[in-house]
């Protein structure tokens, strides 16, 4: 008989180290559900009392869209699949600086509004999770996203 015993131990390794790592990765492969998923939109546009977002990620649960009343400082946004995201909202007039790559129109008005997540049916977004967006009022009292600015959850 032969002795095998280096090339036993090398494969004993080889064997483990896949082993570990899965098991090591294991503990993070949750679902979005567990873990909380970040929403994000291409679009929000609308009026000073309403707009629409669009382009939304997490498709299964927002159906790509929703609906978000900017008068209401516990906003719910009522996603396309029925289902809500309710939150603290607000915002403040912010300059539009050199430093920023993109900036609203000339004339516009520019506002960073942010929120606190209070309360949500589609089991995907944790309650404290945070919004932000960067808003442009057009003279005509449209609302838009300033371009590079998506609004988010995460």
């Amino acid at each position: 008989m032969r002795h095998l015993g280096p090339t036993r131990l090398l494969l004993v390794v080889a064997l483990a180290v896949p082993s570990t790592t899965l098991a090591a990765a294991l503990p993070f492969a949750q679902p979005a559900s567990a873990r909380g998923a970040v929403v994000t939109c291409k679009h929000l546009k609308g009026d000073i009392l309403t707009v629409s977002l669009t382009g939304c990620s997490d498709f299964g649960n927002t159906g790509g869209s929703g609906i978000l009343p900017m008068t209401d400082p516990n906003a719910t946004i009522t996603w396309a699949t029925g289902l809500y995201t309710t939150m603290t909202f607000g915002g403040f007039l912010v300059s539009q600086d050199e430093t920023e790559r993109y900036s609203c129109p000339t004339g516009s008005t520019e506002f960073q509004e942010s929120g606190t997540v209070t309360a949500d049916a589609t089991g995907s977004i944790p309650v404290g999770s945070t919004f932000s967006v960067e808003l442009c009022v057009i003279p005509t009292n449209v609302v838009v996203n300033e371009k590079g600015s998506k609004p988010k959850i995460k």
